[in-house]
């Protein structure tokens, strides 16, 4: 059923449930209720009635005819039936149909009234059958007389009259238990409240009164109504001007939790706070742990630290006063080195035991160590066959760059594909299509004075209003709209002449009604005049013509209250955007309290766009998301401040940020080079400054490092296995700490090392890789294979960055002790034979023996050693980082999961000022679906029970829960009920 049609039935009710045109539709019968109590009136002042029958037509609807007479029987069968299906209550206790002061005509328009209203409000039987007491006893009621009367008979030219204006007293007890059983039916079709559309100006389930409600509807300004009808909701005898008096109308209502029929339901939860359980608590949170007035935490740690430390000052004590006394040569450290296999047989040869472990560990440290000397052998022996090899492996695998590809979708990059959230998603996509890309700008002026309605200044109400209501703020964001609806881009179309086409909003946007209309739908406060400046000048006047009544802040407030309004009583404009869709207030409106539309301090227009379940076919979308993103990124903003973001912003802000750490990648990798290639060097003669420095081999050394980042990338994309860019920001910096600390280690070693007289340079880098390469397998498959474990995360960042990292520090190990083994023989018979550093061409002066450890080694071995080993700085160091660790361990509890996605966006982003602004303004949060899969039987009545939410549904079924949730949204978060295309369907066959 079409939206907007929905809401005209509401209004074409409004007016003609006393008279209305049309033919009467079908009905099903109502059992007869239990007869309500009515006021009592003198029965010697015979009532007499007000009108009878219609007489002429009017822009609106039928008009009746005035009559003061008794009233009449119907004298008809039809008229009869009809009278006992729709006012049951007014039946005398007989179930006989009394006099009345209506006719069959009346009637029948009442029943095509009700017909468009039934299938709004019967969700709930207690709300139907008293908004058709009220409507019946106004239409045909025998004691018209004592409650209403003709404010104003027009006659015409050919002798008819017509009532073109009625006044009519009502008891507030009356009216009240007829809007209260009604205050909360759900109106399916717009996901909000049946009394939010009938209210007119208050609107607001919260704001309305009964007064309000029935005065909107007998307004004749709300475009239905066929005559005006004031509604006086007051109590006890009351006199009009002219001095007559009238007794209000008074007849019992049933309240929404009570079945007004024998085979009727009471209104369900959803349509009745009433019926409702008593709400479930909210969950208590945990109350905080408190020892002696400490948290739990920070107390256990503390006494944890206090007897740990306690201890090991008491056992440091104990061995200082027995070294003093001499009564044991221990020391407070026992030593117990590691053992050489050489070492274990010596021991073993005397005759002293030793652990089978240690035995099995030092031979099998002595097998790495001559597995090492052997491959160290080699690699400096077959220089060039290393060295080729490992060029040829290099190529091959960055060869795989070809097959590059980079992720830089936020869902693909953090959420894992086989996570509960992941899989419904999909299924939804699937199944209902992708949600709508969208496209925000959040609007502040600049000009914060607040604006003063333009009503007449004799009128004493004028309010102020903020800032956002002044005239040219609004202008300029009705100008930027326009502009971003007319905004064109060119995309590539091959099946064109010219190869490409236009695009514009209009191609991409959502539209809610197309083909019928083909407008896009916006939320913004231009919907409120149907995007057309010129509206803004539009006001009211009184009928006099000489007061301003109500102007665009009028209208804007009106429609912020009723969003689906199709006329305005005042400025005469639908709300209604030009799409046919709502703009609802809490989506227009930013930085307001409660319902203080007025005081709200920004605005905000969004755009829905079609996003297509195929991700190939948006390029649409992105051409013109990329240039409102540059035409909004230059928008002046002399008088107003702007903060957007469209659905491709945080993608491209990724990216972009990725490029611009290429720069500092780079960077990075010169100033490691420098700092290689100064510390490597080994000076002591400034003559030999050129022959001792290492610029060639530290050069080589990040290449390797480099290379075997690009190798990592290469392979995993002859996997497929797609990138993303925090591997590019991060990895390389990465392996270069990893791959930085062997050089030193395998450089460093070589030039302390005192090599044998007889000892060529191939044997010595080979005895010098055969002791520190196995402490390099170790410290790099520690570290490969800790990434690799991080590889085990569902999370596909995670997951992605960790095989990156792991294979990259894997291949940076093996080019270290392979290939730059080979490059470091070659420098150092380079640097043996007195030739130049990076031009071996050229030979310097002989070499002076020099093997001198450097000034930080001196420094760490003289002085650094000693204090750090010493025995008071021991005790203060364990108990200091010990302290660190249980710190530590006390403020786990603390720390915040989640991930706030300001963290991924450049410091100097468009899209952190929107995130800014959108938690200081936007007050709705994101959409929420109950999907029901597949198996579910919708032609049985018992499965749509479990899902529904109306009057006869069941108490738990999924609609119910979901309403029961919104009911604690301060801690469930879910806003609103649940809006179902099973409900809507119900309403639209009761039509």
């Amino acid at each position: 059923m079409d939206f907007s049609s929905s809401c005209s039935y509401f209004l074409l009710l409004f007016c003609a449930l006393v008279h209305a045109q049309g033919v009467s539709g079908a009905w099903g019968s109502l059992t007869k209720p239990r007869l309500p109590t009515r006021t009592a009136y003198d029965a010697a002042d015979p009532a007499t009635c007000v009108w009878y029958g219609q007489c002429s037509s009017g822009p609106q609807g039928m008009l009746n005819c005035p009559y003061n007479g008794p009233p009449r029987p119907i004298n008809s069968s039809e008229g009869e039936a009809l009278f006992k299906e729709l006012c049951p209550t007014m039946l005398d206790p007989d179930g006989q149909v009394p006099d009345l002061c209506c006719d069959y005509s009346q009637l029948r328009a009442l029943q095509t009234q009700t017909d468009n209203v039934r299938s709004m409000i019967s969700r709930c039987p207690s709300c139907l059958q008293n908004f058709f007491t009220l409507y019946c006893e106004m239409t045909c009621s025998p004691q018209q007389s004592k409650f209403m009367y003709a404010k104003e008979i027009v006659d015409e030219k050919n002798g008819t009259s017509f009532i073109n204006e009625l006044a009519v007293y009502a008891d507030p007890e009356f009216v009240g238990g007829v809007f209260n059983s009604c205050r909360s039916v759900q109106f399916p079709s717009s996901n909000s409240l049946v009394i939010d559309v009938m209210c007119g100006t208050a609107g607001s389930n919260t704001a309305c009164t009964p007064q309000q409600w029935v005065s909107y509807m007998g307004n004749y300004q709300n475009g239905q109504a066929p005559f005006q009808i004031d509604w006086n909701v007051t109590a006890g005898p009351v006199q009009n001007s002219t001095g007559t008096e009238f007794v209000p109308l008074a007849v019992n209502s049933y309240a929404c939790n009570v079945a007004p029929t024998n085979d009727s339901s009471p209104c369900s939860c959803s349509d009745c706070v009433d019926s409702c359980p008593a709400p479930e608590p909210p969950p208590v949170p945990a109350p905080p742990c408190y020892i002696l007035g400490i948290d739990c935490a920070w107390a256990v740690c503390v006494f944890i630290y206090c007897g740990l430390s306690a201890g090991f000052l008491a056992y440091v004590i104990h061995h200082w006063l027995r070294q003093n006394s001499g009564s044991s040569s221990s020391s407070l450290r026992k030593e117990s080195p590691s053992r050489s296999l050489e070492d274990v047989d010596y021991i073993m040869a005397l005759g002293t035991s030793i652990s089978k472990f240690e035995e099995a560990g030092a031979r099998f440290d002595d097998l790495i160590q001559k597995f090492f000397f052997k491959w160290g052998l080699f690699c400096a022996q077959h220089t060039v066959i290393v060295l080729l090899g490992s060029a040829v492996l290099l190529v091959a695998c960055c060869c795989g760059w070809i097959f590059f590809t980079v992720t830089t979708d936020p869902v693909e990059l953090w959420s894992s594909p086989l996570s509960r959230a992941r899989t419904e998603k999909n299924y939804f996509d699937q199944h209902f299509g992708r949600f709508y890309r969208t496209e925000q700008i959040i609007i502040r002026p600049k000009n914060t004075e607040p604006v003063f309605n333009a009503l007449d200044t004799t009128i004493p109400s004028n309010i102020s209003y903020s800032a956002i209501f002044r005239p040219e703020f609004l202008q300029e964001i009705f100008a930027m709209e326009e502009h971003l609806l007319n905004l064109v881009v060119t995309v590539p179309d091959k099946s064109q002449a010219s190869g490409s086409r236009n695009v514009t909003l209009q191609d991409v946007c959502f539209q809610p009604l197309t083909p019928q209309n083909k407008n896009c739908a916006i939320m913004s406060i231009t919907q409120y005049f149907q995007s057309n400046v010129t509206n803004l000048q539009m006001t009211q006047m009184d009928p006099d013509g000489f007061f301003t009544w109500a102007t665009y802040i009028d209208h804007a407030m009106y429609c912020a209250n009723n969003p689906t309004a199709v006329k305005d009583l005042g400025v005469p404009l639908p709300c209604l955007g030009t799409a046919g869709a709502p703009a609802f207030p809490w989506v227009v409106f930013g930085g307001f309290e409660g319902v203080g539309y007025g005081n709200a301090t920004a605005l905000i227009v969004t755009f829905p766009v079609n996003n297509p379940l195929d991700a190939g076919k948006t390029e649409e979308a992105l051409a013109w998301e990329k240039a409102a993103i540059s035409y909004l990124k230059t928008y002046p903003t002399d008088n107003m401040t702007i903060s957007f973001m469209m659905e491709r912003s945080i993608e491209d802000e990724i990216q972009r940020e990725s490029q611009a750490d290429v720069a500092t990648v780079l960077l990075s990798y010169l100033v490691m080079f420098v700092y290689i290639t100064l510390t490597l060097g080994q000076y002591g003669n400034w003559k030999r400054c050129l022959i001792d420095s290492k610029i060639t081999l530290g050069l080589a050394g990040v290449l390797i490092v480099f290379a075997s980042f690009g190798a990592s990338v290469g392979f995993y994309s002859y996997c497929g296995l797609p990138a993303t860019l925090i591997i590019i920001e991060v990895i390389p910096f990465l392996v270069l700490a990893v791959g930085v600390d062997n050089i030193f280690i395998l450089v460093q070693t070589f030039q302390r090392d005192q090599p044998d007289s007889r000892e060529s340079i191939e044997d010595q880098i080979a005895r010098v890789v055969g002791k520190v390469g196995p402490s390099m397998l170790l410290t790099s498959l520690s570290e490969s294979c800790c990434f690799f474990i991080g590889a085990l995360s569902t999370m596909p960042a995670v997951k992605i960055f960790s095989l990156y990292a792991a294979l990259a520090v894997l291949i940076d190990f093996l080019l270290q002790i392979s290939c730059f083994v080979s490059l470091m023989t070659l420098d150092a018979k380079r640097q043996d034979s007195s030739r130049v550093d990076f031009f071996c061409f050229i030979k310097g002066s002989k070499k002076t023996t020099d093997n001198s450890p450097g000034i930080l080694y001196r420094f760490v071995s003289r002085y650094y050693t000693p204090f750090i080993t010493s025995k008071m700085v021991r005790v203060l160091v364990l108990l200091t980082f010990t302290g660190w660790l249980l710190a530590s361990i006390a403020v786990i509890n603390k720390i915040n999961v989640g991930f706030d996605q300001k963290i991924s966006m450049p410091e100097d982003s468009y899209v952190l000022n929107y995130f800014e602004a959108m938690d200081d303004y936007l007050g709705v949060g994101a959409p929420v679906y109950f999907v029901v899969e597949d198996g579910v039987n919708y032609t049985k009545v018992k499965e749509q029970n479990e899902i529904c939410s109306g009057s006869g549904c069941d108490p738990g079924s999924l609609l119910a829960q979901v309403y029961h949730a919104s009911r604690g949204a301060a801690w469930t978060k879910i806003a609103q009920p649940a809006s179902s295309w099973l409900d809507g369907m119900y309403d639209g066959i009761r039509i």
